[in-house]
């Protein structure tokens, strides 16, 4: 079990064995016969369900209700579950009862990230601030902004998406202060993580979008994006975009439907980036 990186959750003994000729089935199970838990999302009792099959796709049960909770959720965010029979109980006039040892994949952290300490890029961003061409009125309306949103984000999307939604703009802001801020913010994050301006593409900036979206707006269905572009599986935006506009959250969805727009946002940024480094060298 170790060489798919799983670590034991617990034994349990399966649950409803003596229902639909169940018992014929485990009489005829030996211990060391496979066995294949199933996501019932369709389940019209729990959506949580997990059904308990022989490799031979004979069911002999479910997993306990608490359990596939617990055990549900960690299949939604893309890790394996499995099974194997610790032992077969009862015989002998006694109903059978199968006890199952369950094991899970440990996280997987597929965080993108240029720097460790995100709650230091805030700090430096608002040095920056002081030390470019912004009023004192734009770095502290930037500076309220900055103090309602998590420490721990990266991609500057959610700053000028909070700042669209709670705020006016050509009473409150500008496009050009947006525009600006977005460009010091990036130059900042890159300045802290030490990387190579000529080395930055959209995609950098796609993977800091979803990882911000799981990790600090635990967007649960993120994961299998995080999952596939992690894997190599797929690094194309249009592969993301439909797959956020499928995503059972709103602020998911919203980047989803606008994401033809932000990747475009993403590529002049990087040849913003790229012209404002050559001007320093």
């Amino acid at each position: 079990m170790n060489g798919d990186n799983l670590e034991f959750f617990k034994s349990l003994k399966v649950k409803g064995v003596s229902f639909d000729r169940r018992q014929d089935v485990i009489a005829k199970m030996d211990s060391l016969d496979r066995i294949v838990l199933k996501r019932e999302r369709s389940n019209e009792y729990d959506g949580n369900a997990i059904a308990v099959y022989t490799i031979r796709n004979e069911q002999i049960g479910y997993i306990d209700r608490e359990v596939s909770t617990e055990l549900a959720a960690i299949i939604d965010e893309g890790r394996k579950v499995v099974a194997s029979i610790s032992k077969i109980i009862g015989g002998g006039g006694y109903h059978y009862g199968v006890v199952l040892d369950i094991y899970v994949e440990r996280p997987k952290a597929y965080a993108f990230s240029f720097i460790n300490d995100e709650p230091q890029l805030m700090k430096k961003f608002q040095e920056n601030l002081y030390l470019s061409n912004y009023y004192s009125r734009e770095i502290g309306f930037l500076q309220s902004v900055l103090e309602k949103l998590p420490p721990s984000i990266q991609c500057f999307h959610f700053i000028s998406y909070y700042i669209i939604e709670n705020y006016e703009v050509g009473v409150d802001f500008t496009w050009e202060l947006i525009n600006k801020a977005e460009v010091t913010w990036y130059e900042t994050l890159l300045q802290l993580a030490d990387f190579d301006v000529e080395n930055v593409t959209p995609s950098h900036f796609m993977k800091l979008l979803l990882t911000d979206l799981y990790y600090c707006f635990h967007v649960k269905d993120v994961i299998y994006l995080l999952t596939r572009v992690d894997n190599g599986e797929t690094g194309l935006e249009e592969d993301v975009m439909v797959m956020l506009q499928q995503s059972t959250d709103e602020l998911a969805r919203f980047f989803g439907n606008e994401f033809t727009h932000i990747y475009a946002q993403w590529e002049l940024l990087v040849w913003h980036l790229k012209e404002n480094e050559k001007e320093t060298i």
